[in-house]
């Protein structure tokens, strides 16, 4: 079963998604009040099937599979998400974040 989401959340999910609108700056969740977070790219944008290719930058975290506990640092982003991803030989999580 998939996350669940406000209904604020949702409703603007569909008028996004309705009018074709791109939302360049995906949310950001707080987590247990702590000073670090993960960001939340909203469906419509992570799972449409377009222009989502990874881009070498600066050094972020991995908004898959860096925690608190354990961070893991990355210098790809997805151009489209806008948000760091890994991408080396061992690990892909570009693709991983961008497959139901």
């Amino acid at each position: 079963m998939g996350k669940t989401m406000k209904l604020k959340d949702f409703k603007i999910a569909v008028i996004l998604g309705l009018i074709g609108a791109e939302e360049n700056t995906p949310k950001t969740k707080w987590t247990s009040g702590l000073t670090s977070f993960k960001v939340i790219v909203p469906q419509e944008i992570r799972y449409d099937s377009c222009t989502h290719m990874p881009v070498h930058g600066t050094s972020r975290r991995c908004a898959l599979c860096s925690t608190t506990a354990v961070p893991h640092k990355t210098r790809w982003m997805c151009s489209r998400c806008n948000v760091g991803l890994c991408l080396t030989e061992k690990k892909n999580c570009f693709l991983d974040s961008h497959r139901k």
